[in-house]
């Protein structure tokens, strides 16, 4: 018994600059990446860093283990953090 092959072509939605791929381009996808030349002349730049705030909710804990809440309140505090991405510029 032989196990099927996953397809790992998968649409993502993740953000970029460029065109968006759809199901549509597979086939051109797939023919140009599985050409070991178009590989190892593709430029794979500019490589795109974003940095974006987030709000996090996060518990603090006392050395009980118990939740530490505001004074008066029953909040959990919000604690203001940064969210780091890097990607890649898709040019097929």
């Amino acid at each position: 018994m032989k196990k099927a092959k996953k397809d790992w072509f998968k649409l993502k939605k993740y953000p970029h600059i460029g065109r968006p791929i759809s199901i549509k381009d597979k086939k051109r996808v797939m023919s140009y990446i599985l050409n070991p030349e178009n590989i190892t002349k593709h430029s794979f730049l500019p490589f795109i860093h974003k940095t974006s705030l987030v709000r996090k909710f996060r518990k603090e804990y006392n050395e009980e283990g118990n939740p530490i809440k505001t004074e008066g309140t029953n909040k959990i505090q919000r604690v203001k953090g940064q969210k780091k991405e890097s990607f890649s510029m898709q040019v097929i």
